[in-house]
């Protein structure tokens, strides 16, 4: 297993200045979280500082700056990229969902990615076979581009549950379906996400790795999840695909230091396996 860093642990700077923090934290890859990209998949979601300029080198330009461009300011590469939500709730919104997510596919294809993560609307307000029939379309889109989509759960949405993935899967029916394992998400609505490697050994496409107390997100290795418990079975059922380690960068932390202690924390728990 190979680790990077998720964009999501620094929620609250734009994209190039979350790449730069990574790359001075030692990390191998990136992995760019939904809050980092815009909803027609093209990196437009900037915040912006107290002058109303885009967080980009000083320069207003991040709106226009296409996969090419996020490549070339990365100093370290892209691995993967959770795309906004399959949120469809009404049968006028299918289509429209449905260009988006293939925009979003083109613009990975043209980032090299292999696949992309998603995950799902509010499990209250998205009825299942809208979400399954926009599912199995999406995941024609991604594999006319040779290309895997990973199912990525949020506590509060339709993937939340291991029987969510277990009823969505089958139903689907691609092969190109994965899942992208979210260990701080899985907590925070009580499941142990040992069980979800053990039930679907050969449908991981991502592992996520975060910490929790209860929903509270902690630095890695600080909260309640049995991280090393998560690494030794996804190791025990074969899986050697990308960590994306998110930690919690406290307010006035320094978040270079933050980023540091859990990549190397998560690279002692991988030592411990062999």
């Amino acid at each position: 297993m190979r680790i990077s860093a998720s964009t999501d642990s620094l929620p609250d700077v734009g994209l190039p200045t979350a790449l730069r923090l990574i790359a001075k934290a030692g990390y191998a890859a990136v992995s760019i979280g939904a809050g980092h990209v815009g909803d027609k998949g093209d990196i437009t979601h900037f915040p912006t500082n107290a002058q109303g300029s885009t967080d980009f080198d000083g320069v207003d330009r991040a709106r226009e700056a296409p996969a090419d461009k996020l490549a070339k300011m990365s100093n370290v590469p892209v691995v993967s990229v959770e795309i906004h939500p399959l949120s469809v709730g009404t049968p006028t919104e299918l289509a429209e969902e449905l260009e988006r997510v293939d925009q979003q596919l083109e613009w990975g294809r043209r980032l090299g990615l292999r696949s992309l993560c998603l995950g799902a609307g509010h499990r209250e307000r998205q009825p299942w076979p809208l979400l399954i029939e926009a599912l199995r379309q999406a995941a024609q889109q991604a594999a006319a581009r040779n290309m895997t989509l990973c199912l990525a759960n949020h506590c509060g949405s339709r993937f939340e549950q291991i029987e969510d993935l277990r009823y969505a899967i089958p139903e689907i029916g691609a092969v190109n379906v994965l899942i992208a394992v979210d260990t701080g998400e899985f907590h925070a609505a009580a499941v142990n996400s040992t069980h979800v490697f053990r039930e679907f050994p050969n449908r991981i496409g991502l592992l996520k790795l975060a910490d929790r107390r209860g929903r509270r997100a902690t630095r890695l290795g600080h909260g309640e999840i049995n991280l090393s418990a998560v690494l030794e079975t996804a190791a025990g059922v074969g899986y050697n695909g990308w960590i994306a380690v998110q930690t919690l960068v406290a307010p006035g932390e320094d978040a270079t230091e933050a980023l540091i202690a859990s990549r190397e924390h998560t690279q002692r728990l991988l030592d411990a396996l062999h």
